[in-house]
């Protein structure tokens, strides 16, 4: 195990997130990206400041897609950004290199580098600097995950996960009377 959070959660204002998206889709339109494709969260309560704020940058090519395969959408994608999203990881893993977006001010909730992202943008220019990362990380082709991030990627995380819950309830079952917060440990 390691001491990255298991679970880390925060709250953006309707402010914050449109200065976010605003930022990003003006730089992505001065930096001549191509195409844009936008996949709203399954339960985004905010869809609204993006389809406004799209429709102030009409220079910039893009789509927004509600629902669709995750991954038939990695297929053709450069780059990934993601507001801290487990949509990210996903494309991490996929090889696809991933910046995550945060509000200006914000802290490093998610460590970039400890998920094997690319890096974080709260600004333009750090926005910019990591598109010009991505361009040439993309150039080199899809990058396997890293093993130090993701574990070993020999398809049993599964079976891992199973074997270190059963191991939990086992070595917990003793203190039945006296329920403790899980430690799940990962099986070697």
């Amino acid at each position: 195990r390691d001491d990255r959070p298991d679970a880390v959660s925060y709250h953006q204002t309707g402010e914050t997130y449109a200065a976010l998206v605003r930022m990003t889709l003006e730089t992505l339109r001065d930096a001549g990206i191509g195409r844009l494709l936008i996949k709203l969260h399954p339960r985004d309560s905010q869809s609204s400041i993006i389809r406004t704020l799209v429709r102030e940058v009409p220079e910039l090519n893009t789509q927004i897609v509600e629902q669709a395969e995750l991954a038939s959408l990695l297929a053709g994608t450069s780059c990934v950004l993601s507001c801290s999203s487990s949509a990210g990881i996903e494309a991490t893993l996929a090889g696809v290199p991933v910046i995550q977006l945060m509000p200006a001010g914000s802290v490093d909730l998610i460590p970039d580098t400890d998920f094997g992202l690319l890096g974080t943008a709260r600004t333009r220019d750090e926005l910019e600097a990591l598109l010009d990362q991505a361009r040439h990380r993309w150039a080199e082709g899809r990058r396997c995950p890293e093993e130090r991030v993701f574990g070993p990627l020999d398809g049993r995380a599964s079976a891992r996960i199973v074997e270190a819950l059963f191991a939990d309830r086992s070595a917990g079952s003793a203190q039945r009377a006296s329920p403790q917060p899980s430690s799940l440990r990962a099986a070697p």
